[in-house]
């Protein structure tokens, strides 16, 4: 039998994963509301930066909306939720694994020259925080996984292209843990990222899209001639 490559869940996760469950429990559907940040970090015991991401999450699938003073609304039926959860399930194995790391891979390269383009000081700054979270954190490499997504997940939203931001929030799951990492993988990813992340700031578009075909370059299998 493959060996599973599934992992305990990442905070913005069990926050979806709480969710999807409310939704279901209670027969919830277009039109109610759901807690609020505060309520959701409270309840799934996480702190308000992973409920963010799961809402951001949400909102990329069009499941949920914001309304004023705070307030979440769901706008349509968490269908996508339920296939989130197939797609975790189904690419458990090292293979599948791999599958669905060239699949992001090949999305993020591709993305590249939009995300330069387009990229705003509000996700910069995001990205900047992320960077700082990592570095504060190291050398436990607690909740690198989770920063590496929330990173990515930023390149993507600063493309403007809704149908990748969709894509990503389909297969985030699969990458989400709360694993930590050894202290040689925390500063090479910061080494990384920072880079991608400087490109960016100076507007050096053509040596994002080299750093970035580089970094994406580790996601894809050997090809046969």
């Amino acid at each position: 039998m493959a060996e599973s490559r599934r992992k305990a869940l990442g905070s913005a996760e069990r926050v979806i994963v709480w969710l999807r469950q409310h939704m279901r429990a209670k027969h919830l559907g277009p039109g109610d509301p759901l807690p609020k940040e505060l309520e959701l970090a409270a309840i799934v015991g996480v702190g308000r930066p992973a409920v963010r991401e799961a809402l951001t999450a949400m909102r990329a699938l069009g499941i949920i909306t914001s309304v004023r003073c705070g307030g979440i609304r769901i706008i349509r039926p968490p269908v996508l939720l339920e296939l989130r959860e197939y797609l975790r399930e189904r690419y458990e194995s090292p293979s599948q694994w791999s599958e669905a790391m060239e699949f992001r891979g090949a999305l993020e390269q591709g993305l590249a020259a939009m995300v330069a383009a387009r990229i705003g000081k509000a996700e910069l700054v995001r990205m900047r925080a992320i960077l700082d979270g990592v570095r504060a954190a190291h050398p436990s490499g607690a909740g690198l996984a989770e920063a590496d997504g929330a990173f990515h997940l930023a390149l993507i939203e600063a493309s403007g292209n809704h149908l990748a931001q969709l894509m990503s929030a389909l297969y985030r799951p699969l990458f989400a843990s709360d694993d930590t990492s050894p202290a040689a993988d925390v500063a090479a990813w910061l080494t990384q990222h920072q880079g991608l992340l400087a490109a960016l700031e100076r507007g050096d578009g053509a040596r994002f899209q080299r750093l970035m075909r580089r970094h994406t370059s580790a996601y894809f299998r050997p090809l046969s001639r």
